[in-house]
């Protein structure tokens, strides 16, 4: 499945299609010898389509793996997990950088994005191995991937004209590991503080606002 070859509308019914077989015939889907290939395909639109209708689609769709929602999904939480489980870090890679600085029509969508990374932490909470896999993918993403770059590039970006200018206490922080924090304090605790503050990182990768919006979330 290609951007270049696909039509957008068509993608979009498919995904939609798609969270209705997952909500109503959840172990038909996850027995389908197709289940890996149904995760590689919205993994694909998620990395390569710019379409607001075809991304959503695919957002909320990914969503069910991770944070089900209807009785018969519950009752198949672990197998929905462990089958996105292989592309779990991807997957979390590309919803961070949608966040952070969205291509395209993607830009519109950092609120859906901000919501599934939510349900993502939210729905490995009460597992151990889903938990601890869905902490690595957000920690190795926010410091080991391309991601670092951006975010260590906000830091200076706010009122402090160069290093010798930050206060002392702010100094030697690791931004990464504080946006690390931010997203697991906030995801216990509030999702619609979670969303505010996932919109505000992107106005600030986006230049659409300074880093000290970010310095009063550290501080606080």
């Amino acid at each position: 499945m290609s951007s270049n070859t696909c039509d957008p509308q068509s993608v979009e019914n498919f995904f939609l299609f798609l969270q209705r077989v997952q909500q109503l015939f959840p172990t038909c889907l996850l027995n389908s010898n197709l289940i890996s290939v149904i995760i590689q395909i919205s993994f694909k639109v998620l990395d390569e389509h710019e379409d607001r209708n075809s991304l959503r689609a695919v957002l909320v769709s990914l969503q069910g793996y991770f944070f089900p929602l209807t009785d018969l999904q519950k009752s198949n939480k672990l197998s929905f997990f462990q089958a996105v489980q292989t592309l779990g870090f991807e997957i979390v890679v590309r919803i961070l950088g949608g966040i952070m600085g969205g291509r395209g029509d993607a830009k519109m969508l950092s609120t859906n994005f901000a919501e599934t990374l939510y349900f993502i932490i939210r729905g490995c909470e009460d597992n151990d191995v889903c938990k601890r896999d869905c902490m690595i993918w957000i920690h190795t993403a926010l410091i080991n991937s391309n991601l670092s770059e951006i975010i260590q590039n906000i830091f200076m970006s706010g009122k402090y004209e160069d290093e010798s200018s930050v206060p002392e206490h702010l100094r030697n922080i690791d931004v990464r590991e504080k946006i690390f924090e931010i997203f697991i304090r906030l995801s216990q605790n509030d999702q619609r503080k979670f969303r505010i503050f996932c919109q505000d990182l992107s106005k600030i990768c986006n230049s659409e606002m300074t880093s000290d919006t970010l310095f009063n979330y550290i501080e606080s």
